[in-house]
């Protein structure tokens, strides 16, 4: 059940973008520094975008929270973010997740 609904918000999160013609990782300016993200970096954003916490993102990864903030400090790292909220605006600037 879990591993579904990471597979589900990977893919919706891949769809959204090239729906929305962002790019992955190219060197162009203004494109997203998205792509320097690993497939796992990509799924913990996704699910600190969601709103989940650190544990709860470890149990649906199976990756202890450790590993979990170790993803976040490189995901913040790459991205030139420092906290939660700034990845979460991050998401939501980049159409990385939907906003109600």
């Amino acid at each position: 059940m879990f591993w579904a609904a990471v597979d589900l918000s990977v893919e919706r999160l891949a769809a959204q973008r090239e729906t929305a013609g962002l790019g992955h990782g190219r060197d162009e300016p203004g494109q997203s520094a998205y792509g320097l993200l690993t497939a796992r970096e990509r799924e913990v954003l996704a699910l600190v975008a969601e709103g989940r916490a650190t544990r709860a993102i470890a149990e649906v990864l199976s990756v202890s929270t450790k590993t979990v903030d170790a993803h976040r400090a490189a995901i913040a790292q790459k991205l030139g973010l420092h906290s939660q909220a700034d990845l979460v605006k991050y998401a939501i600037r980049e159409r990385l997740i939907e906003v109600d």
